[in-house]
């Protein structure tokens, strides 16, 4: 193999398998086969997020309930306990 033969091979071969949604970009690539962009697929989205947030706040809750009953425990303990 020359040097010239070289220097005109491509560097970088294309993954097999990936097809790209909008033509001429990279930012849409998926493999075949699988889960690809569905008209519907924006507000699933949003609706798994806002189950996410709903768990989050009812976590945030329950942290602040537990720091309320320790604070509570420790003020008792202080006033009768000293």
């Amino acid at each position: 193999m020359s040097e010239r033969d070289f220097l005109s091979e491509p560097r970088a071969a294309a993954v097999p398998g990936l097809r790209s949604v909008k033509r001429g970009t990279s930012a849409g690539a998926t493999r075949e086969g699988a889960a690809s962009w569905r008209p519907g697929g924006e507000r699933e989205t949003q609706r798994e997020l806002r189950a996410a947030l709903r768990y989050e706040r009812g976590l945030v809750w329950k942290a602040l309930a537990a720091l309320a009953l320790v604070a509570v425990i420790v003020i008792l303990r202080t006033l009768y306990f000293s």
